[in-house]
């Protein structure tokens, strides 16, 4: 059973649709359906689509372990570090196997995993506005306990970022009790952990909006 979670904010709508599913290989996975539709009062953008961050725990206190080798260990070095206000373990969560340090690397999810069948950027103009999309099915539950992930839809123009929502979602399954999907809940902006690890992500790799 999907669980699902909406809510409207000033520039749209934002929804999350969460449910535990088998994936195109037979494994669990978590499913998630992140959208986001503009309202007459978003602002117009050239690029409308989501950049979303994660927190991969082993267990409640320890952070999965992106190795070397695994094509993903830039995730460990980009990740935030616990302060007053911000949350430690969160990285934008991007194909790290793609880039390399001082290379043009894209933070919007979709630029590492379009998912073309089932989601889809969207569009806000003068004389269109279309939802957009993320999907997303974390697997590898045989390797780690939880995952926390903030999903925001970004109005991207030349030379800026803006933030129009963010759905907050993501799962558990412990190794001695059921699984569980994590409270979902929307924000009009980004928390101070996503603009942090936003910030980290183009310090490493050079790029800006």
């Amino acid at each position: 059973m999907w669980a699902q979670v909406s809510e409207k904010f000033d520039y749209g709508e934002i929804r999350a649709e969460v449910a535990w599913a088998i994936n195109d290989t037979g494994g669990d996975a978590l499913r998630g359906l992140v959208s986001f539709t503009p309202n007459s009062a978003a602002p117009t953008c050239e690029r409308l689509s989501f950049i979303q961050t994660a927190r991969v725990r082993v267990d409640a206190d320890t952070d999965y372990p992106w190795e070397m080798g695994s094509g993903q260990s830039h995730r460990t070095i980009i990740k935030t570090v616990a302060a007053p206000g911000i949350e430690g373990g969160f990285f934008i969560d991007h194909d790290a196997g793609r880039c390399r340090p001082e290379m043009l690397c894209s933070p919007f999810y979709r630029d590492s995993w379009p998912n073309s069948d089932e989601s889809a950027d969207g569009a806000s103009t003068e004389v269109e506005k279309k939802t957009a999309t993320l999907f997303d099915a974390p697997f590898g539950w045989e390797s780690f306990e939880s995952i926390e992930l903030e999903a925001c839809a970004i109005c991207q123009n030349p030379g800026s970022l803006e933030v129009l929502a963010c759905a907050h979602w993501g799962g558990r399954w412990p190794l001695t009790s059921e699984r569980y999907i994590l409270p979902m809940t929307m924000a009009r902006r980004a928390s101070p952990t996503f603009d942090d690890a936003l910030r980290r992500f183009f310090n490493f790799y050079g790029t800006a909006p």
